[in-house]
């Protein structure tokens, strides 16, 4: 099961070389996830230095990774199904009208309360 998305950190780190490293830590693993390495080509290209250019994309990296992990969460993919089965529903009756006899009416009504 996916922990809470606050639970996901990303760091910016200089290695050995003076290379800018992005990691991924998540809370109750031992071992952070390298994601990507900012290089000096990187920087130039950006039109700064590759400290700024690490934290612009630690936090965009950060911000979009815990929605990543956000969205996979049980409540939020049984809301998305719920929709989706709401909506084929409605396109369903729209499309053929209702006459009653397949129980879709009854249908939208209790999906409405789950």
């Amino acid at each position: 099961m996916l922990e809470r998305p606050d639970d996901l950190t990303v760091v910016a780190a200089t290695d050995d070389d003076a290379q800018v490293q992005l990691w991924a830590q998540i809370k109750g693993h031992a071992t952070p996830l390298e994601l990507l390495t900012v290089t000096e080509a990187d920087a130039q290209l950006h039109g700064m230095s590759r400290g700024a250019l690490a934290e612009c994309w630690r936090q965009v990296l950060q911000r979009r990774l815990r929605h990543a992990r956000f969205t996979e969460q049980v409540g939020q993919i049984s809301l998305r199904l719920k929709i989706t089965l709401i909506g084929e529903l409605v396109l369903a009756q729209g499309i053929g009208g209702c006459s009653g006899c397949c129980g879709c009416c009854s249908s939208l009504f209790w999906l409405s309360w789950w």
